[in-house]
């Protein structure tokens, strides 16, 4: 941000595998996902390597108002859990 000069006051960066609700996120997955066949251990590399679950889950908590997603992303993945 600093080498774009783009001003992040009032905005809250996080790192999802440092957040202490991790474990009840990686729950919450596995229930939303269970008749697809999710496990704890698929929930738990999922949500260590694809943030976009985190967003998708704080968006389905109201921790947040949206989140911007796509580039990287189809629009499924983006919506999904």
């Amino acid at each position: 941000a600093v080498q774009r000069q783009v001003d992040l006051t009032g905005v809250t960066v996080i790192n999802p595998l440092a957040e202490k609700d991790f474990e009840n996120r990686v729950n919450q997955l596995v229930e939303l996902r269970k008749s697809k066949g999710m496990i704890e251990s698929k929930a738990r590399d999922i949500m260590s390597n694809d943030f976009t679950y985190w967003g998708t889950l704080m968006m389905q908590n109201g921790m947040v108002d949206g989140m911007v997603s796509g580039a990287r992303h189809t629009t499924a993945d983006t919506m999904r859990p």
